[in-house]
């Protein structure tokens, strides 16, 4: 099975996700980043059974436009974020071994 799957889309403003191996930290995530997009009128995630090894994202635009474009740049967010996370870790990782170590 491939890591996305687009299930469907509907007028061009509505569609569903699939993720294959991932689960709320990231669905959270991503729909937390695409909430805070102008173009987007909803979204949201869901996992649809525990055993199962699957987390779906659905986005709802305001008008036509490409999901896809929006995933994307929803998850680019998500690395730059992650990216900034980590040099803040590392340089008060740095003060506090100079400090106390």
């Amino acid at each position: 099975m491939k890591k996305i799957q687009i299930k469907f889309i509907i007028n061009n403003k509505q569609s569903l996700f699939t993720f294959q191996g991932e689960g709320h930290t990231f669905g959270n995530f991503i729909r937390f980043n695409l909430k805070n997009m102008e173009e987007i009128e909803f979204s949201g995630y869901n996992v649809p059974h525990p055993s199962e090894n699957l987390m779906n994202i659905r986005i709802i635009s305001k008008i036509s436009f490409n999901h896809i474009s929006l995933l994307i740049s929803a998850i680019k967010i998500s690395g730059e974020f992650l990216v900034l996370m980590n040099n803040i870790f590392l340089v008060t990782f740095e003060n506090y071994s100079r400090v106390y170590l």
